[in-house]
Formats: C-alpha cells, sequence, structure tokens
C-alpha cells in the first residue's frame, strides 16, 4: 500500500503522525477485528482531513470484506434522507437499509448540531443503527457527547485528530502523486503545499484538478508553469 505501509497505517495514502498513532490504532481494530465497541466521534479543525480519513477507511473496508460492508455519507445528506423518510413514514425502512452494512461513516455532524430537533432525530436513528453496526462520525466543531450520547442509548467516545506537520504533509502529498504516475520536484511539492493553504481537504481538490489537466493532456511531466496553470482558482 506504497507510503501507508512505511508508515505504519492501513489506508491507503493516509500519513498518521505520531501524535495520531491514537486514530491509526481504532481503524486498525475497525479493519482488522470488525470491532467498535461505542459509536466513535474523531473532531479536528477544518482541513485536517476528516473526510479523507472516512473515505479511505471506507475504502479499505470495501476491499477488504466487500463493496456493501461499508458506506460512508455526510451528515447533511443523511439528515435530508432522514427527513424524506419521516415525511412517508419511512423511518423503519430507512433504518433497515442502513443495518445491512457493518460500518457506517457520517462526516461533519455538527453540520446537524445547530438543529436540536434534527440532531435528535439523527441521533435516536443512529442509536437504532449501532445496535448491529459499527459508526463513527466526524465533526469540526464542539458536539456535547453526553447529550447526543444520551439519545443514542450509548457512549460516545471522542477522539481527536491532529493537523499533519509540514514534512509530512508533503510525503502525503509526494505518495498520491507517485502512484498517479506525476513526479514533483521538492520545489513544486512546496509550490502545492501553499496552494492548498496546508489543508487536506484543499489538497485532495487540488489534486484531483491537476491529475484530470494530465490525462486531459496527456501529460505527466509536469512543469512549475503547468502546476500555476492548472491550479488556478
Amino acid at each position: 500500500m506504497g507510503s501507508n505501509e512505511k508508515a505504519g497505517g492501513s489506508i491507503h495514502n493516509f500519513i498518521f503522525s505520531e501524535n495520531n498513532q491514537h486514530i491509526k490504532e481504532e481503524t486498525e481494530r475497525i479493519l482488522n477485528e470488525r470491532s467498535l465497541s461505542e459509536p466513535l466521534l474523531i473532531t479536528g479543525a477544518q482541513g485536517t482531513g476528516k473526510s479523507y480519513l472516512l473515505s479511505g477507511l471506507c475504502a479499505a473496508y470495501q476491499r477488504r470484506y466487500g463493496q456493501d460492508a461499508a458506506c460512508k455519507i455526510s451528515g447533511a445528506d443523511f439528515l435530508g434522507t432522514m427527513l424524506e423518510a419521516i415525511r412517508r413514514d419511512g423511518l423503519g425502512e430507512l433504518a433497515d437499509h442502513y443495518k445491512r452494512y457493518e460500518l457506517i461513516l457520517i462526516d461533519d455532524v455538527d453540520d446537524l448540531a445547530g438543529r436540536r430537533i434534527a440532531l435528535e432525530s439523527f441521533a435516536r436513528l443512529a442509536g437504532q443503527l449501532g445496535e448491529g453496526s459499527m459508526i463513527v462520525m466526524t465533526a469540526a466543531g464542539q458536539i456535547d457527547t453526553e447529550r447526543l450520547g444520551f439519545w443514542m442509548g450509548t457512549r460516545i467516545r471522542q477522539l481527536p485528530l491532529y493537523p499533519l506537520g509540514k514534512e509530512l504533509f508533503l510525503e502525503m502529498m509526494d505518495s498520491k502523486f507517485v502512484s498517479a504516475g506525476v513526479k514533483l520536484s521538492r520545489k513544486q511539492r512546496e509550490f502545492l503545499y501553499v496552494r492548498s493553504n496546508k489543508s487536506v481537504r484543499s489538497f485532495d481538490g487540488v489534486y484531483n484538478k491537476i491529475l484530470l489537466n494530465c490525462k486531459v493532456n496527456g501529460n505527466y511531466k509536469l512543469s512549475m508553469n503547468d502546476l500555476i496553470l492548472y491550479t488556478k482558482p
């Protein structure tokens, strides 16, 4: 799995820094033991890579146990689906749909935090799902885990995801580009580090934009001018 094997992790292209070993241990337990006794909430500032982590965990779990073993959905999309189910009296059907997954990953649950009734309804539904599925959630802001856990009928464990240091960020960038057939110089990586606002989330968008241009132009050997052109806002 490239750089991730070197970094001791289990999710392709995700670098677990020294201060994120607690997150690494949890993802390994989920992947290897298929075990998570309580819902897990991963918190961190915007750009620390929470969505990137969940996407990688979902993909790794699906590769190992099948496409129908895991799903990832945003808090906003989950809310929309839930409200639609409430309108047609189909919450039971919605719960049955999600119960077929072993692992349910819900990104940005703080999108619901400002809407108390929505958050409570979400938590009660998630509590039903948690009876037979592992649930991992992320939030950028503060979440009252005690109240959320009360509604879910279980204790929620909260773990912080800390930002990558610059060198690990550059290593993660390099690993992704090398796996796609693009070799960058240190100067080019430094440029993309700044262009991405030192954010894992922003870098993902920059990376996809560059790769799209590489495919369109059939050129994977990029000059600095190419990078400037491909990453224009």
